[in-house]
């Protein structure tokens, strides 16, 4: 629980008064644990994939560019999803 002064802040700027409210964190619906799980493998995926061929120097052979072509548009995708809020990934 929080204190009043912590949840009401009061900016004053000239003759207006901006009011800066700290909403309580939300938890993430169940519906949306998939799309995080699908999100952190992505992630670890590109990562992985990233640091294999950049820092190892590495050099993939065919089949893997063609999975990381399908694999790196998924990260922004999923998580501009998620922080959003909408579901627009999974439907």
């Amino acid at each position: 629980m929080r204190c009043a002064s912590c949840l009401r802040r009061s900016l004053h700027i000239g003759e207006r008064t901006l009011v800066l409210v700290n909403p309580e964190p939300q938890p993430l619906p169940a519906e949306q644990l998939p799309l995080l799980a699908a999100f952190v493998i992505a992630l670890a995926a590109t990562l992985g994939t990233l640091f294999i061929g950049e820092v190892l120097g590495q050099r993939p052979c065919t089949l893997c560019w063609y999975q990381r072509i399908t694999m790196f548009p998924l990260v922004p995708i999923i998580g501009l999803s998620i922080w959003r809020g909408d579901g627009m990934a999974h439907r």
